[in-house]
């Protein structure tokens, strides 16, 4: 029975001479990172994110390039070959592929704080860097309850006499929605809301207006936005918001007597 090959790198005496081990190269890659990036948290930092996220190679390069550890110079060192530009680029393009569509740019300080692509979330915390709010989470749950009770006021109930009767919103809630379509009005909303953020992020107080105004656009009714955002931000939303198009609910009395949604 052959032996099972250990990877290890053991450092100079003069930094502690401790070792660092493990059954595979990539897991001895995750072993360095964590060894000397230690158990830093900040959101803006890529080097957590990509150790959380098992892109080992890319953070080992990236610590190799930005300052001296013992442990990345020791693994280098010994493995160096292991290490090529070509692998660790591959790894940190793959790196950010996946966490690119749930981090955002901080609209103070213009770092990017990572969010959680594992659960799909956008950053809800503040910004490390400059310790400024970044509350795209929140942001986006108030923004879309806005667009939904925004669009079942805009919709209107027609009887069996194809008369119209009432606004939606006096005869459904939000849950009324049909699940298809309140699942692709949350995605625009998230994606709109991701995209925009630099300027977003700087109105956090308005997302329950902001959502209104991006209803009016998008379900191209009437021009929005310029009653709380600067006129250049305010033109950058219009022609965002243009490009979405919201899907239609349709309100009626059935030959049931009853009124339906879909």
């Amino acid at each position: 029975m052959s032996k099972r090959r250990t990877f290890r790198i053991t450092l100079d005496k003069a930094y502690g001479g401790a070792t660092l081990e493990a059954p595979t190269f990539y897991e001895l890659c995750g072993e360095v990172a964590r060894d000397a990036h230690g158990d830093c948290t900040d959101n803006t930092c890529e080097i957590p994110s990509m150790i959380e996220h098992g892109h080992y190679r890319a953070a080992v390069h990236r610590l190799a390039g930005s300052s001296e550890f013992p442990a990345v110079d020791a693994l280098y060192e010994k493995y160096g070959r292991w290490l090529t530009i070509k692998r660790c680029d591959k790894d940190a393009d793959e790196w950010w592929d996946f966490v690119q569509p749930f981090s955002v740019k901080c609209q103070d300080c213009g770092a990017i704080v990572y969010g959680d692509p594992v659960n799909e979330t956008f950053p809800d915390e503040q910004c490390a860097n400059c310790w400024k709010p970044v509350a795209v989470e929140s942001f986006i749950e108030t923004f879309t309850d806005s667009v939904i009770e925004s669009l079942l006021w805009a919709t209107r109930v027609w009887n069996a006499e194809g008369v119209d009767v009432a606004d939606a919103d006096e005869y459904f809630e939000a849950w009324d929605i049909p699940s298809e379509k309140r699942d692709e009005i949350e995605q625009m909303c998230r994606a709109f809301v991701s995209s925009n953020w630099e300027i977003l992020g700087h109105y956090q107080d308005h997302a329950h207006n902001l959502g209104h105004e991006y209803l009016v656009m998008a379900a191209h009714l009437d021009s929005g936005f310029y009653r709380y955002v600067s006129a250049e931000h305010g033109e950058a939303l219009r022609e965002a918001a243009k490009a979405d198009t919201l899907p239609e609910l349709h309100a009626y009395e059935g030959d049931d007597g009853e009124f339906h949604l879909d």
